[in-house]
Formats: C-alpha cells, structure tokens, sequence
C-alpha cells in the first residue's frame, strides 16, 4: 500500500477556553513520510491542537495552507478533514469482534467497499488475525492500538495524529506499535504524535516540538525545520 504525499502548513493558530489561553500564534507544518513528535506536559494543549489539526475542534483564529493557496480555517478545514485521521489514546471500537469493526471502514471510506482480502492484509499487517472474532471488550490495551491502527490503514489517511498512543502499554505492545507507525511513515504518511513521554518514539520521529505556555517551539537540541527523508539517506518504500 502506498500512499500521495502531502504538505499541509497550518499557522497562526489561537484557541482559548474561557480566560485561560490554550494555544497562540501556532504553526506546524506537516509533510508526507515524516513524524513530527509534540511532547509537553499534561494539560499543556497537545490534544487540543491534534484535535484542531483534525478538524474536530474549532480554533479561535488560524489558517491551513494546502497549495491552494492560503485558505481561511473554514475552508480549509473541509479538506483536510478528508485527509486526516486522529486516533485517541484510548481508541474507539464498537461493540463486536475485531473483524467487525474493521468491515466498517467500509461503510465510512467514501462510500467505497474494501474487499475481505484488503481486511485481511491489514489484520497481517497489524499482527492481528489470530484477534479476528475476539470481543473487542476483551482485548488489552496494545492490542486495541492495533487495531485502530488496521482500521486507520484501511482508511488510506495521508494524515495520522496519534495522541497518547503508548500509555498503559507494556514494553512489547510498545515495540510493535513503533513498527507499525515506521511502516505507515515509510509508505509516505505523515504522522504527529503528541506525547508528554518522548522517549519512546526516538527510532520513528523526523523533528521534536514542544508546548510551553501555549505556543509551540523547537526542542533546542532540534533543528527548526525539517529535513526531508531521502536527504539524509533514508528511502519509501
């Protein structure tokens, strides 16, 4: 599976809830194949601008700029939200079995069927299908991840924003989780991953942000912009 690479740059970005400034003046450029990795404390809006970036939160003010030049939020927005794909750290399953919930990415991906075929490759993938007509209920915490990775892979998302997607995993379900993401990102996805715990994410991360009083800035050991892949070596595959 492969993926058309991406560019969206969103900038200015200011969200307040009641008093209390949550984001200001934010930009964050996000580009096909490459992770982007927010880290900050709890409660510094890490959510709250993934959620922005998602299209499911309103921001007080901003612009997203898709190559079309650059677009009020409003405008925008109903583009990217064909385009990106947000996955909480507590992954929402329906009720049923593993396989059922990945047979309804059918009904929601443009109305498109995927084949069982299309399913299966995409349990392989995840190290799922011995899972296939589990309860959902049942399923531990790194394998639900997995799931709601499959799904995400069977929505073909040009734009993956992952919030929290390690915690309460043990040091296994980690691991595959950071394989699972390599993938994606070496089929040309483009992935931010919000984390007040980055140490996890080093073997997968392209360029390290942080939120600190509400605006969003390079770590200082990070270079400010980023570097595509293929230009220190790395390849897609």
């Amino acid at each position: 599976m492969s993926y058309k690479p991406t560019n969206i740059q969103y900038s200015n970005i200011h969200k307040r809830w009641k008093r209390h400034i949550v984001l200001k003046e934010v930009d964050i450029h996000v580009q096909g194949g490459h992770c982007i990795l927010i880290s900050g404390k709890n409660g510094s809006g890490k959510s709250t601008l993934l959620r922005i970036m998602a299209g499911l939160v309103k921001p007080d003010q901003g612009t997203i700029e898709l190559g079309l030049g650059t677009l009020p939020w409003k405008q925008g927005v109903k583009i990217t939200q064909q385009q990106v794909m947000y996955l909480h750290q507590t992954p929402y399953l329906f009720s049923g079995t593993v396989e059922k919930n990945l047979r309804y990415v059918q009904a929601a991906h443009n109305n498109l069927p995927i084949e069982m075929e299309d399913i299966n490759k995409a349990m392989a993938w995840a190290n799922i299908r011995h899972l296939s007509h589990k309860p959902v209920h049942q399923l531990s915490g790194g394998e639900r991840q997995r799931v709601a990775l499959a799904r995400a892979r069977l929505r073909s998302p040009k734009v993956l924003l992952l919030d929290e997607p390690t915690a309460n995993l043990d040091k296994d379900s980690r691991a595959r989780v950071m394989e699972l993401l390599s993938s994606l990102r070496k089929q040309g996805v483009a992935i931010v991953i919000a984390s007040h715990d980055p140490i996890h994410f080093s073997s997968v991360i392209d360029q390290r942000l942080r939120l600190i009083h509400a605006r969003l800035e390079p770590e200082p050991s990070q270079p400010d912009n980023i570097i595509p892949l293929h230009e220190r070596g790395a390849s897609h595959s």
